[in-house]
């Protein structure tokens, strides 16, 4: 998938799944095969923009990421996956055929994109995953699903969640809201998967840190929430902005000022 770097932070992604802490995964303590369909590999050519020099094009690159299936045969995936796409295509797993899609919306301060497709076939016997009603808790167990380093097979990896905390978002540079840090693996070509957590969506993977060891983060399930309320009407506005800057006066002298 398409690389960025900014600030020590890379943006990876894929799927991760949630349980309570001492619950068991799912019967036969796996991942229900009837989900893995659920789950989608994404295919992008894009170009991206030089508004510096607006009249030389960019260079066609190609990528790759995650993404699942919700409610009313819809995708969603993260913004950075799709963004400046020209061409989008995605498959089921275990499905051979790629089919087309289209981004339907996209936010690029909180990294989340949904995205539709046409073809009634894309959907057949897909059992839509459902967001859940809470956050897992610290030390919570989750698994990571998704498609890292553009493999075809869905990998599937363990963790448990380590923080709960505010983080900049890559993918925008000057964005910060709520997200879930697992030390689960995740790689470049997982962004996108779900978060689940008992069985439900709780988070998508998204993004790590370069040079560190077992820390992973996901966007949680109220900026989800909150992006998926937002489009309702058919716009997405986006998270408000105050326009202010702050800063840390620990100083006496300082706060006097």
């Amino acid at each position: 998938m398409q690389a960025l770097w900014r600030r020590q932070l890379w943006i990876a992604g894929g799927l991760l799944v949630g349980i309570g802490w001492g619950a068991p995964l799912w019967a036969g303590d796996a991942f229900p095969a009837g989900l893995r369909g659920s789950i989608v590999k994404i295919y992008t050519t894009f170009q991206s923009e030089n508004y510096a020099q607006p009249w030389q094009a960019g260079n066609v690159k190609s990528g790759s990421g995650s993404g699942f299936i919700i409610a009313k045969r819809r995708l969603i995936t993260n913004a950075h996956v799709v963004s400046d796409a020209r061409f989008i295509e995605v498959q089921r797993e275990g499905d051979p055929q790629k089919y087309p899609a289209r981004v339907a919306f996209i936010g690029h301060d909180c990294d989340l994109a949904l995205l539709s497709v046409d073809d009634p076939g894309f959907f057949v016997n897909a059992r839509p995953l459902v967001l859940g009603s809470h956050l897992p808790q610290l030390n919570n167990e989750v698994l990571v699903l998704g498609y890292p380093m553009g493999g075809t097979r869905i990998s599937i990896t363990r963790g448990v969640v380590s923080r709960i905390d505010y983080h900049s978002y890559v993918h925008s540079g000057v964005d910060t809201h709520l997200v879930l840090q697992v030390d689960a693996a995740i790689n470049p070509g997982n962004s996108g998967g779900p978060v689940l957590f008992a069985g439900q969506v709780v988070g998508l993977a998204f993004q790590g840190i370069m040079g560190s060891q077992n820390i992973g983060y996901a966007i949680p399930l109220p900026v989800i929430e909150h992006f998926l309320e937002d489009i309702a009407d058919g716009v997405y506005h986006g998270y408000p902005e105050l326009g202010v800057e702050w800063a840390d006066t620990r100083n006496p002298a300082l706060r006097r000022a």
